[in-house]
């Protein structure tokens, strides 16, 4: 039996100035499975999602009221990987 592979992603979520962002609400969402995976912003702008399959067709949308919403659409996740990502909302 093969162990299953997975990905991380971890960020910050910075405005146009460099500073960072708390309480952002982020939603992950795989496009072909529909699983939905939601995080909040840390003091420090930081978010992470854990454990989720690697590969293509991954949504992101960062949302804070104040802010624009960010959607970011079609993110490949690699195994093993940890992109980094780095939103900046506009007020």
């Amino acid at each position: 039996m093969m162990a299953q592979e997975i990905a991380s992603v971890t960020g910050v979520v910075t405005d146009a100035s460099g500073a960072v962002i708390p309480g952002v609400q982020i939603t992950m969402v795989n496009t072909r499975t529909n699983v939905t995976y939601q995080a909040v912003s840390s003091a420090t702008g930081t978010y992470s999602f854990a454990r989720v399959l690697p590969g293509p067709g991954y949504k992101f949308s960062f949302s804070l009221k104040g802010f624009e919403t960010l959607i970011v659409n079609d993110v490949y996740l690699g195994v093993r990987a940890h992109p980094p990502t780095r939103p900046c909302c506009a007020g």
